[in-house]
């Protein structure tokens, strides 16, 4: 809260070799009420999540690790979590939002909920995720698209749906949206 400067930081966390290094991280999310990281590691198609995140620093294993095939998970992109209904939302390179169960405890090859996809979509290269759970609402950095992608009812979200709204357009100043908050 009060550094300023060249300052260094008071914790990092480096990549162990094994089981699944850390590798060519694109999105965080920090869950402070749990104390848990989560992190998209596109350089292998992994969310790695890590647990007393506050008490960790320097060569860390993630507790858990969500990859494979029936994640489904290519690229990851943007991660967010829904802590009061316990979804992690992943954004993709195959323009896709994949939606689990249980992000405090997902662990391995376990497959979506749900995956929002297709066409009517919309989805464009998209990027950095926020989720309101007070509303259940999903907002979507579309970067190719310039534009920002709102999904409402995001906990049940499946399939080829179109978003709710979209902010787009000349007027919006948005060029290529990267991030959320």
């Amino acid at each position: 809260r009060t550094a300023t400067g060249d300052t260094a930081p008071n914790r990092t966390i480096t990549s162990a070799a094994v089981p699944t290094p850390l590798l060519t991280p694109t999105a965080i999310y920090l869950d402070v009420a749990n104390d848990r990281l989560f992190v998209a590691s596109s350089g292998n198609d992994a969310i790695l999540i890590y647990d007393n995140v506050s008490a960790l620093s320097g060569e860390t294993n993630p507790n858990r690790v969500l990859a494979g095939v029936n994640t489904a998970i290519t690229d990851p992109t943007g991660v967010t979590v829904d802590t009061t209904r316990n979804r992690l939302y992943v954004s993709d390179s195959d323009n896709q939002i994949l939606i689990f169960a249980n992000a405090g405890t997902t662990n391995g090859d376990i497959a979506p909920v749900g995956t929002i996809s297709g066409a009517s979509t919309t989805l464009n290269n998209p990027g950095a995720l926020f989720v309101d759970p007070v509303e259940d609402r999903l907002y979507v950095a579309n970067t190719a698209s310039n534009s920002i992608l709102v999904f409402e009812d995001a906990s049940t979200g499946n399939g080829n749906v179109a978003p709710d709204r979209t902010l787009a357009g000349v007027s919006t100043q948005l060029s290529q949206p990267r991030a959320l908050c």
